[in-house]
Formats: C-alpha cells, sequence, structure tokens
C-alpha cells in the first residue's frame, strides 16, 4: 500500500471519533507544503492523528516529512485517555511502515523544544494546548526553528466558552512582529496564520517549486 492509498483507504481513523479539523483547513494546510520542496512540518497537538494522516500525500509529493508532537507521559492528566492515542498513533506507524515520514514525540512540546528538536521547519501547525501561556510558548518556540521564509499556523482562534478568553485567541491577537504578515481566515473553527515576509527566492533554505520536478 503507498501512501496516497493509505491516506484514502482511511485505515487509520479509528470509529466513533469525530473529525477534528473541517476539509478547509486540512485544504489551508496541504496547500502550504506544496509550496516547499522537501517541506519539513512540524505539527504540536497529536491527538489521534487526523491532521497527520491527511497531509501525508502532500508530504509525500513534495518528498517531506513530519514531526508530530503531544502530551502523553506518566504526569499528564486524563492519562488512560491520552494513552488511547498514543497508542493508536504508534500503532498505525509501525503498522504501515511510515516512520521514515513521521517521528511522533509524546512528553510535551516543551521537552521537545528544550530537547528532542534537531531541524528547522518551513510550515507549523500549532493545535497543542489552548491556554494563553501554553500557545505564547508554542509560538515562540516555533518563530525559532521556523525556516527564514517558512508559515505558521494555530488553530481555534475563536471565542468559545470552551477555550475561554485567555487562550490562543490572546495569543494570536497579541502577536506583533514586523517580520511577519498575520491573517484570520474564517473557516469553521478559524485559523490564524503568520507568514514569514522574506521573499522564498531569498531564503537559502527554500527552492522554488517551478524548479522542482513533482
Amino acid at each position: 500500500m503507498n501512501i496516497a492509498q493509505f491516506v484514502d483507504s482511511k485505515v487509520w481513523w479509528p470509529e466513533k471519533q469525530g473529525k477534528k479539523m473541517s476539509e478547509e483547513e486540512i485544504n489551508i494546510i496541504q496547500e502550504e507544503i506544496l509550496k516547499f520542496p522537501k517541506c519539513r512540518m512540524l505539527q504540536i497537538g497529536t491527538n489521534f492523528g487526523w491532521t497527520v494522516w491527511n497531509v501525508l500525500k502532500q508530504l509525500d509529493k513534495v518528498g517531506g516529512s513530519i514531526d508530530t508532537v503531544d502530551y502523553a507521559y506518566a504526569k499528564a492528566k486524563q492519562l488512560k485517555r491520552t494513552m488511547k492515542w498514543v497508542n493508536h498513533v504508534k500503532s498505525v506507524l509501525q503498522t504501515y511502515d511510515l516512520n521514515g515520514m513521521v517521528r511522533y514525540f509524546t512528553e510535551g512540546s516543551n521537552h521537545f523544544f528544550q530537547n528532542e528538536c534537531d531541524t528547522t521547519y518551513h510550515v507549523v501547525f500549532i493545535d497543542g494546548d489552548h491556554s494563553h501561556k501554553q500557545s505564547k510558548r508554542d509560538l515562540m518556540n516555533s518563530i525559532n526553528v521556523l525556516c527564514p521564509s517558512g508559515v505558521i499556523v494555530m488553530h481555534d482562534i475563536r471565542k468559545s466558552k470552551y477555550l475561554g478568553k485567555k487562550s490562543c485567541l490572546r495569543t494570536f491577537q497579541e502577536f506583533e512582529d514586523p517580520k511577519f504578515t498575520k491573517t484570520l481566515i474564517k473557516t469553521k473553527y478559524r485559523l490564524g496564520v503568520l507568514r514569514s515576509n522574506l521573499d522564498p527566492d531569498g531564503d537559502p533554505d527554500h527552492q522554488r517549486i517551478a524548479d522542482v520536478e513533482l
């Protein structure tokens, strides 16, 4: 089974699990990946892997890879529930031999950035802890490992009773940096996009898509 067949089969998605993102939101991230040959993507907040599995076709097309990070070690709250998705993701990666394209880290984003991150990324998708404190920390850490012409996409940039006022919405609203253009996309759950203002042609780590055979 090749990557396209794997994604289309949806064998990776457990029954009774709802979609974690809208099709429109997935399409936006897929389009960002296709802008970067040999795209390296980072995702914070794996859950059952909805985003990971849905971007593998695009990553395969450009010869890319993804690092995905979640919070699932012994001190985590709701450990039993958390381990369900950790075991599911690990099983899928092993069963379908995806470890060459996907690296899975389970000790939280703070630990990942401090101890395990060993590269830079073209596309970063932040959908982890939605609190203001942690989402801000994830954003700042992501900027530090972003390729010069890269893009960061934040999920759930919206008001809701579940998220509260001190949330990733506040993180996105407060962020100001002349090196980035900030855009709120009004999808179902709202995406906040932070795009580097650097011309890709001025980024030695970026090769124009037109120059590469896909």
